[in-house]
C-alpha cells in the first residue's frame, strides 16, 4: 500500500471516530450516570436512549419533536411491564405494540423508523418489574430524557450547523457548467445525466423531513423547490438537444450570461438574504429572452421557480412544518384508497409488521412459558436478527452469528485477564468505543456488542454457561427468524421491485387524473407534490435493483423506461406550472379533443399498467403521428405542444410495453 492511500485511510478512519465520538461519551454518561444511582439493574436504558441521541444529534434541535418522542417512549415503557403480566397480556401486547410501531412510522422509504421504539419495547420487558419498581422506571426515563435534551441542545450549540443545500448548489454549478458548454458548442448531454441522481437525493431529503402530518419541514420545502428546478432544466436540455438545429448567436449569449448567473448563485446563495441574488436573476429574466417562444418561455419558468425558492428561504424557518403541506389522503395508510391493499396484505409494513409481531409473541411466551437463564437473549436476537426486506434478515442473521462466535471468543480471554469488577467495567467501556464506530452493518458490531453484553452478564453468571446460552439462543433466534423470512410474508427485493415498477405507473395514473381535475379546479397540490417526490423515489430504487441484481438484458430495456418515464413526469410537472402561471381552467366540456386525449393517455397508461401485472399487452393509443391543435385552445400553442410531447412519450412508454422482458 502506497502512502498516499495509507494517509486516505487513516483520515477516514479518524473522520469515523470522530464523527462516532459525540455518541460514545454520551452512552458513557448515561451508562455509568444509572450505574451509580440506580445499580446495575437498570442497564438497559442506555441501550435505546443513546440511538435516539445517535439518530437525532445531526439534525436540527427541536423541542416540540423529542417531546412527541418521550411520549411515545413512555407509553412503550408502561406496555412492556403490562407485557410482563400475565401470558395473556404477553401476547396481545407484543403482537399489537411492533404491530403499531411499523405501521405508523415504517414504509419502504424509511424502513427502520419503528428500530428504537421496538428496541426500547423489547428490551424493557427482559427483566419484569414489581408495581413498586414502575415509578423508578419511569424516574429514569424521565431522567435519561432530560440528560438527552441536555446533551442535544448543548451539542447543536457547540457544533452549529448551518444548511448549507450542498445539492441544490452541486445542481447550480451543473447548470452553470452546461449553459456554457452549450453557448461554446461543446459536449453537455453527459453533465445533464448527473440531474437524476440530485433529484432521487433531494427526493429522499424531502421525504425524510415529513411527520405524521405535513410534507415536509421548510428544509425540505425549499429542496423540493430546487429539485422541480432540477427536473425542468434537465428536461429542458433534453429537449434543446433533440431540436438538432445550429444555436444562433443571440441564443449562445444569452446561454454564457445565464451560465454565469448561475455559477454567482451557487456561491452568493444563503439562508438570511438573497435580495441581491433575486434582483440579478429578476432583471436578467426580464431582459434577456431566447428566440424560440416555447424554449424562452421554459426558460422563464425555471427561472421563476428559482426566484420562488429563493424567495422562500429568505421568508421561512427551515426547521418548521410547511404546514399548508398537509400529507394527503390516499398516502395515509388507513385510507380508503389502501383498505383493497390492507385487506389483500400487499403494503411493504403491513407485511413486516405481522412478520415482527408474530415473531416477538412467539419468542417473548416461550420466554414466559419456560422461564429458563437469560431466555431474554432469544427474543431480543431475534429483534435485532429480523429487518424488512429478507435478504437483509440473511445477512444479519449471519453476521449475527459470526459476530457471537468471535465476541465469545474475544470476551473468553479478556475476562481471563480481567477479572475483577472494575476489569469488566473497562470492558465496557472499550467495547462501547468500537461499538458505536463499527458500521452498522459489519460483523463486528455484533461481536463488540456480545463482548458488552457478556461483561455486564458474567458478574453474576458462570461465563461458561453464558457463553452457552448466548450460542443457544442465536442460534434459535437465527432459526426462527429464517423461517419468517420464509413463510411470514416476506419482503423480498424481487417482489418489491415489481411492485415499484408497478406504482411507477400507478402515479402516472394518478398525475394524469390530477390533471384531469384541473379542468373543475379541483386538483389538490399536496397530492402533485407527494407523487413527484415518490415518483423520484421509487425511480431511484428501481435504479438500485437495476444495478445490483439484474442482467443485462433486463437492464438494458429499464435504461429506457426510466427515462421516459422521468420525461413524461417532468412534461406534466410542466403542463401543470402553465396551467397555474396562466390561471386556466380548462372546460372539459369546451374541450372534447382535449378530454379525449387525456381519457387516452390515462387508458394508455392503464393497460400498460397491466401488462405488468399479467404479462399481456393490451395497451392501445390512437392520436396518431401528427398532432394538431386541440379545438379552443388555439391561442394556446405552448400548452398544445405540452401535450403533445406528453402524447409521444406515452406512446414511447407503450412501444416499450411490447418489449418486456420476462418477470
Amino acid at each position: 500500500m502506497d502512502s498516499k492511500k495509507l494517509k486516505e485511510r487513516l483520515h477516514s478512519a479518524a473522520r469515523q471516530w470522530l464523527d462516532a465520538l459525540p455518541t460514545i461519551l454520551f452512552s458513557l454518561f448515561i451508562f455509568f450516570s444509572i450505574l451509580y444511582i440506580w445499580g446495575m439493574d437498570f442497564l438497559i436504558f442506555p441501550s435505546f436512549i443513546t440511538l435516539v441521541f445517535r439518530n437525532r444529534h445531526t439534525q436540527d434541535f427541536r423541542p416540540k419533536e423529542l417531546g412527541h418522542t418521550y411520549l411515545i417512549m413512555l407509553f412503550l415503557c408502561a406496555a412492556a411491564f403490562l407485557a410482563t403480566r400475565t401470558l395473556l397480556l404477553c401476547a396481545l401486547l407484543n403482537l399489537a405494540v411492533p404491530f403499531l410501531l411499523v405501521c405508523l412510522l415504517t414504509d419502504k422509504f424509511n424502513p427502520k423508523a419503528y428500530f428504537v421504539g421496538g428496541m426500547e419495547f423489547v428490551f424493557l420487558q427482559f427483566v419484569p418489574v414489581t408495581e413498586e419498581v414502575l415509578p423508578i422506571q419511569f424516574l429514569i426515563l424521565t431522567y435519561c430524557f432530560a440528560a438527552l435534551t441536555a446533551a442535544l441542545f448543548l451539542y447543536s450549540r457547540l457544533i452549529r450547523r448551518r444548511r448549507h443545500f450542498g445539492t441544490a448548489r452541486k445542481g447550480m454549478h451543473a447548470i452553470a457548467s452546461i449553459l456554457e458548454r452549450m453557448a461554446l458548442d461543446k459536449e453537455y448531454l453527459t453533465e445533464n445525466e448527473k440531474f437524476p441522481d440530485m433529484i432521487a437525493h433531494m427526493s429522499r431529503v424531502i421525504y425524510s423531513s415529513r411527520n405524521y402530518a405535513y410534507l415536509a419541514d421548510g428544509y425540505g420545502k425549499i429542496n423540493y423547490y430546487f429539485m422541480l428546478l432540477f427536473q425542468r432544466f434537465h428536461y429542458f436540455i433534453k429537449l434543446h438537444a433533440s431540436q438538432d438545429t445550429p444555436l444562433p448567436t443571440e441564443d449562445a449569449a444569452y446561454f454564457q450570461n445565464l451560465s454565469r448567473v448561475f455559477a454567482d448563485a451557487e456561491h452568493q446563495m444563503n439562508q438570511s438574504d438573497n435580495h441581491a441574488l433575486r434582483w440579478k436573476i429578476r432583471t436578467f429574466s426580464e431582459s434577456s429572452h431566447l428566440s424560440s417562444a416555447d424554449e424562452d418561455y421554459t426558460m422563464g419558468n425555471i427561472l421563476g421557480l428559482f426566484l420562488r425558492a429563493l424567495q422562500e428561504m429568505d421568508e421561512i424557518h427551515i426547521g418548521r412544518m410547511a404546514k399548508e403541506w398537509h400529507i394527503p389522503k390516499s398516502s395515509r395508510l388507513l385510507s380508503k384508497d389502501n383498505q383493497k391493499k390492507l385487506l389483500s396484505l400487499d403494503i411493504f409494513q403491513i407485511r413486516f409488521a405481522l412478520r415482527l409481531s408474530i415473531v416477538l409473541c412467539v419468542s417473548f411466551l416461550f420466554c414466559r412459558a419456560t422461564n429458563l437463564e437469560h431466555a431474554y437473549w432469544y427474543p431480543m436476537t431475534a429483534f435485532l436478527m429480523l429487518m424488512p426486506y429478507a435478504e437483509e434478515s440473511l445477512m444479519k442473521v449471519n453476521n449475527r452469528i459470526l459476530g457471537t462466535i468471535a465476541g465469545l471468543f474475544v470476551i473468553f480471554w479478556l475476562t481471563m485477564i480481567f477479572s475483577t469488577q472494575t476489569g469488566h467495567i473497562g470492558i465496557i467501556v472499550v467495547m462501547t468505543f468500537f461499538m458505536y464506530y463499527a458500521p452498522i452493518t459489519s460483523w463486528t458490531m455484533p461481536m463488540y456488542a456480545t463482548c458488552y453484553a457478556l461483561s455486564l452478564t458474567t458478574l453474576s453468571l458462570d461465563l461458561h454457561v453464558a457463553m452457552g446460552l448466548r450460542v443457544l439462543y442465536a442460534l434459535m433466534a437465527a432459526g426462527t427468524t429464517l423461517l419468517a423470512n420464509r413463510f411470514l410474508l416476506p419482503n423480498t427485493t424481487s417482489g418489491e421491485f415489481r411492485k415499484n415498477v408497478r406504482e411507477l405507473f400507478d402515479i402516472d395514473l394518478q398525475m394524469l387524473q390530477e390533471i384531469y381535475k384541473k379542468f373543475d379546479s379541483n386538483m389538490d397540490s399536496n397530492v402533485i407534490r407527494d407523487l413527484f417526490v415518490r415518483s423520484a423515489l421509487i425511480s431511484d430504487e428501481i435504479q438500485a435493483y437495476m444495478d445490483q441484481n439484474m442482467n443485462r438484458e433486463d437492464q438494458a430495456y429499464y435504461s429506457q423506461l426510466l427515462p421516459v418515464n422521468r420525461r413524461f413526469m417532468a412534461q406534466m410537472d410542466l403542463i401543470i406550472s402553465f396551467m397555474d402561471s396562466n390561471h386556466m381552467i380548462l372546460n372539459a366540456d369546451d374541450n372534447l379533443i382535449l378530454k379525449e386525449v387525456f381519457k387516452n393517455m390515462r387508458d394508455a397508461v392503464r393497460q400498460l399498467r397491466m401488462n405488468y401485472t399479467r404479462n399481456e399487452l393490451a395497451a392501445s393509443f390512437t392520436a396518431g403521428s401528427e398532432f394538431r391543435s386541440f379545438g379552443r385552445l388555439d391561442d394556446r400553442l405552448y400548452f398544445n405542444a405540452l401535450v403533445a410531447q406528453c402524447m409521444k412519450s406515452v406512446i414511447q412508454l407503450t412501444n416499450l410495453g411490447a418489449k418486456l422482458p420476462n418477470m
